[in-house]
């Protein structure tokens, strides 16, 4: 196989073969796994996430952009905002809906023992993430100020600092279960069968057991400066010149408001 060029496929056998026993058991036992991937657009989540797949050997990624383009395709008129509500809000409209698209998908892999990765634009940590028996995670609020500082170009982080604060969100995290949730109802902007509907859905996802799986959330966070680089250089979705002021602004202000749940995701500063 060496003589073939088929190397990588080698070391990848041999670290699966050397894995232990109760690590192989994961995959045995059919322990479902979601590992969710937040984040502000042009930040890098779709690398990220198809990294972490190989790595990993998990052949289910979902992104949430697509089930948006399907959506969009099926009924436009769903995604109809009013002109007059600001970014953010219909931002998170956007986002439940995509949320109630992947209802099903979500309910299916934990039911079934599967492991997935869900990465997408279109997702906010508190239409998925609730900690279990216990409130969310508390924030440090010196690291707080180290995100703040970071995120509005206010320093660069040394690799110690991002070290730091890596393994300090890790571990706090680490110490919370979380567990899958589906969002209760918008009852002023949504109709009765809209209503009754997701209270099923909430239902169903209640019915299953979580209390084995192991659900993680991960939220990459940008400078400015550094987002707006990937704006400027995003082959698959470039964007003209006199609006990339407008969309650096759109999505800096989508990374801040994830950033208020960021007690239940891991933080990830990418320099």
């Amino acid at each position: 196989m060496n003589k073939f060029g088929y190397q990588n496929n080698i070391q990848k056998y041999k670290w699966f073969q050397s894995t232990k026993s109760k690590n192989r058991s994961f995959y045995r036992h059919r322990t479902p796994m979601m590992i969710i991937i937040f984040g502000a657009p042009s930040i890098g989540k779709s690398l990220l996430a198809n990294y972490l797949a190989e790595r990993l050997n998990i052949s289910n990624v979902l992104h949430t952009d697509i089930v948006e383009m399907v959506m969009r395709s099926i009924n436009p008129e769903q995604f109809t905002y009013d002109e007059n509500q600001d970014f953010i809000t219909k931002f998170k409209k956007n986002c439940r809906l995509i949320r109630r698209g992947i209802s099903t998908d979500i309910s299916k892999f934990l039911s079934e023992g599967k492991a997935v990765i869900i990465e997408g634009s279109a997702a906010m940590p508190e239409y998925y993430l609730e900690a279990i028996d216990q409130q969310d995670p508390e924030d440090d609020q010196q690291q707080f100020q180290l995100i703040a500082s970071f995120t509005q170009n206010d320093i660069k982080l040394k690799k110690p600092q991002r070290k730091d604060l890596i393994l300090f969100n890790h571990q706090k995290k680490l110490n919370t279960q979380f567990k899958i949730i589906f969002p209760q109802p918008d009852l002023d902007v949504e109709n009765q069968q809209q209503i009754q509907k997701q209270l099923n859905l909430c239902k169903d996802l209640d019915k299953i057991d979580q209390s084995h799986s192991m659900i993680l959330g991960f939220l990459p966070i940008l400078s400015r400066n550094d987002h707006l680089h990937n704006i400027k250089n995003n082959t698959s979705k470039k964007i003209p010149k006199d609006q990339i002021e407008e969309k650096l602004n759109q999505f800096q202000s989508i990374q801040n408001e994830l950033l208020k749940q960021r007690s239940k995701c891991i933080l990830l500063p990418i320099n």
